[in-house]
């Protein structure tokens, strides 16, 4: 067997060693922040994370990095338009170093110009609006970002750029159903690929038609939390259960007042929600799941699959054709 060769102190390992003294005995990578100086907040955002860095000029133009910052994308993030990705990016940099913000200006450099994005929008949405008000607090000063030439972009590309190849939000349609022998919820989700996902619930309890509309409602946001959605545009054919989620109505029947806020609990733990009545004729398929659930009424710990299908019943070619388009899960909730 051969021994391994005996170690050797050559002038490469040396050199190695050397650089890795001078390296640990130099001053460190990241530095403190100089009090009265501006701060330089360089954000980037990419498909699918976000990425920041804190800087301070010292001397001579040069630039000392403070803090390096990171953020993968998870859920409706990922459909962010690209614009409000760097939007996303800026919010992210100022809510994990606060205090930074509150004692510097912070010139801020990315490619599109975030701050004026969310502070000129004539119609906020409910994610916008919270980003309005956390950048209002804050010295921000927007710098376009340099070529490698290092003259500065003077044109952005316009709006319509931002939003290339962006998903449209989820779509969620619900209703309820009440009998004198059960009660129903349905539920159908439409994905931006336009996939549905239909679901149908009977309730444990026989209640009325308005408080299975909003349980259906409920279910609809539940689901939506689990997994993940929080771009999404609501739809019911309950004008009373709209309107009241929607501060237009009051609530007058005392037992709606915990299914109501509830709801309203629920949605403010989403983003960008839109929250609309459509006719009947425009929830057909939540409006018969509904029913079908209120027509099973199935027990307690209870549970079916029914398969749905288009059938002749008489072929005029003389064949049968059946053709299964869904499965529709029936499921109990209490």
């Amino acid at each position: 067997m051969k021994k391994d060769a005996p170690f050797q102190w050559d002038e490469k390992r040396k050199n190695a060693f050397d650089s890795i003294k001078k390296y640990l005995a130099s001053a460190p990578v990241l530095g403190a922040p100089i009090p009265g100086r501006p701060l330089v907040l360089y954000i980037a955002a990419q498909e699918r994370s976000l990425g920041a860095m804190y800087a301070q000029e010292i001397e001579d133009r040069k630039e000392r990095a403070l803090y390096y910052l990171g953020h993968t994308l998870v859920g409706a993030e990922l459909n962010y338009a690209p614009i409000e990705k760097i939007c996303l990016a800026l919010v992210f940099a100022i809510q994990k170093l606060r205090h930074y913000m509150q004692a510097h200006t912070i010139h801020v450099v990315s490619k599109a110009d975030p701050i004026k994005y969310i502070l000129s929008r004539p119609v906020l949405s409910r994610r916008l609006a919270k980003w309005e008000m956390l950048l209002k607090q804050y010295d921000l000063v927007f710098v376009p970002q340099k070529t490698v030439k290092g003259q500065a972009i003077d044109d952005l590309p316009g709006e319509e750029i931002f939003y290339v190849d962006v998903l449209p939000p989820w779509q969620m349609y619900f209703d309820g159903a009440a009998r004198k022998d059960g009660a129903g919820a349905g539920v159908v989700f439409v994905t931006p690929p336009n996939h549905l996902m239909p679901y149908s619930f009977t309730l444990a309890q026989l209640c009325s038609n308005n408080m299975a509309e909003y349980q259906a409602l409920i279910l609809v946001l539940q689901m939506a939390i689990e997994i993940g959605v929080r771009d999404m545009d609501i739809y019911g054919d309950s004008k009373l259960v709209v309107n009241q989620v929607l501060g237009e109505y009051e609530v007058k029947k005392e037992y709606l007042i915990p299914y109501h806020q509830r709801a309203l609990q629920m949605l403010n733990q989403l983003e960008d929600i839109h929250v609309a009545h459509v006719p009947r004729s425009a929830n057909k398929l939540a409006d018969a799941l509904a029913n079908l659930a209120a027509t099973l009424a199935l027990g307690a710990e209870e549970s079916m699959q029914v398969t749905v299908c288009n059938r002749w019943v008489v072929s005029l070619l003389g064949e049968e054709n059946v053709d299964t388009t869904n499965m529709i899960c029936v499921y109990t909730v209490n």
